[in-house]
């Protein structure tokens, strides 16, 4: 047991000499639409760095050319005075629960645009011998250096920034924020690396068939079921999709498989174009329009902090940029109106700038087409409005191809990626399958073609057997 602690005070000094410098190591964040719970966390981390500094100025700084024995006894004098200070300290203090609401979501869309998997991360973070699930790590401990694993560059990059006395480190599924000064645990969010591949699927809408009415269009129809209109051809074998009779008869199938965060109410998926809503009553999916790929809908968790019926729209300036250079009038206020684009709902968001409205374009509905606010059909919202309140809380996610068992059914659902951040689906397929033990159960030649076409809603790829086929849509 000595030569395990005496490395870890060696590996617990290396990190601290590396974090003291004339300009002072900081891990930081890249820009990112700051949500109130990282706002807090920030405030947070900055106030123990200053408890830090104070209770470190008595004992002295960690200074270069210092021996390991000098900094080990540095490191045990500040840990005692910071365990003394903190003798009260709990986890979840820093990692509250909207901030890891919003960190796994982060987390999970920067590895998909990067092509890594959780399974991949865990596998490479893996220390030979150590068997994590009797790792226990508790707030003021030592934190066990060996066992940290140096975090990928695009999941520091998603993170808030942090002073230069503390770091972040994964160990196992768990994130660990860490005093490197003092090499104690500072706080820890369980389960940041979860695998949301394969969770309790839920399916919602289904096969139908739709009269047409008046003044009805495909792109119209397909706005309002949540179907792109070349599916909607595809499914109706047009000839001439463009004219369209009243009372004609439509199929529509706008099956889609959607996943849910437990802990929230609203989950929406930006690359699916649908709004989930969950209560105690049932789950219900709308379409939504959102932002168009060079003005993209941002990612992380968030709190309704204001309803409004027939908003006033106060133009922002970037928007307002954006009609000078199109030759347009600049409007910098539109009050409640018909010709107002906010329609007669508006949901402000936590996030700076960003709402949920209607609109007074129903036919715009289930497209990358805003300036990053979530648009939704007029009668659609006006039915959310009713069920949401102030603090109602969701979570905004980026994740194209989805995956789930409902059921004794594999079922597949692939969308395009119009923001270009999941290039490997087929791969993420396959891991999905892989963890969720679904890989016998799936017919890969199905998979190969519902990624191929992409047509935005689940297919089912089981497997056929002896007594079931392959449900084609």
């Amino acid at each position: 047991m000595r030569h395990t602690t005496t490395r870890l005070h060696l590996a617990a000094a290396i990190a601290a000499l590396l974090t003291t410098g004339a300009a002072g190591a900081r891990q930081v964040a890249s820009p990112e639409v700051t949500s109130q719970a990282v706002a807090a966390f920030e405030q947070s981390t900055r106030d123990y760095a200053s408890l830090h500094r104070r209770l470190e100025q008595p004992i002295g700084s960690i200074r270069l050319g210092m021996s390991v024995e000098a900094i080990n006894r540095h490191i045990q004098e500040l840990a005692a005075a910071i365990r003394a200070e903190r003798a009260a300290a709990r986890g979840g203090e820093f990692f509250t629960p909207a901030l890891a609401t919003e960190l796994r979501a982060r987390v999970d869309t920067v590895l998909v645009e990067h092509g890594y998997t959780v399974a991949g991360v865990l596998a490479h973070g893996r220390v030979p011998g150590v068997d994590y699930a009797r790792v226990r790590l508790r707030v003021n401990d030592t934190f066990p250096w060996i066992l940290g694993v140096a975090m990928l560059p695009c999941v520091i990059d998603a993170m808030p920034a942090l002073p230069s006395e503390l770091q972040y480190r994964i160990v196992g599924r768990d994130l660990v924020l860490i005093d490197v000064h003092a090499s104690l645990i500072v706080d820890i969010l369980s389960n940041l690396l979860i695998d949301p591949d394969v969770p309790a699927a839920i399916l919602v809408g289904g096969r139908t068939v739709y009269a047409v009415k008046a003044g009805d269009t495909l792109a119209s129809i397909g706005a309002r079921f949540g179907v792109e209109r070349t599916s909607l051809i595809a499914m109706n074998q047009s000839t001439h999709p463009d004219v369209l009779t009243v009372g004609q008869a439509l199929v529509i199938d706008n099956t889609h498989l959607v996943t849910v965060d437990p802990h929230v109410s609203l989950t929406i998926n930006i690359a699916q174009r649908l709004l989930t809503f969950v209560d105690q009553e049932r789950v219900v999916a709308y379409p939504i329009t959102v932002g168009r790929r060079t003005w993209p809908t941002p990612v992380g968790s968030f709190m309704i902090v204001e309803k409004e019926t027939n908003p006033a729209w106060d133009v922002p300036v970037s928007i307002q940029r954006e009609m000078k250079a199109q030759g347009k009038p600049v409007i910098t206020r539109m009050e409640a109106s018909p010709a107002n684009p906010l329609g007669a709902h508006w949901l402000r968001l936590s996030l700076p700038g960003l709402g949920i409205h209607g609109t007074n374009a129903p036919s715009s509905i289930y497209r990358f087409a805003s300036h990053g606010c979530i648009r939704m059909h007029p009668d659609d919202v006006a039915e959310l409005f009713g069920r949401v309140s102030r603090g109602t809380t969701g979570v905004l996610i980026y994740q194209p191809v989805i995956i789930g068992s409902v059921g004794s059914r594999v079922w597949l659902e692939a969308n395009r990626d119009e923001y270009r951040r999941a290039p490997n689906a087929l791969q993420y397929v396959r891991d999905a399958a892989q963890r969720g033990g679904l890989t016998e159960r799936i017919d890969w030649t199905a998979v190969d073609e519902v990624l191929r076409r992409r047509l935005g809603r689940a297919i089912d790829v089981t497997k056929p057997d002896s007594t079931m086929g392959i449900a084609r849509h």
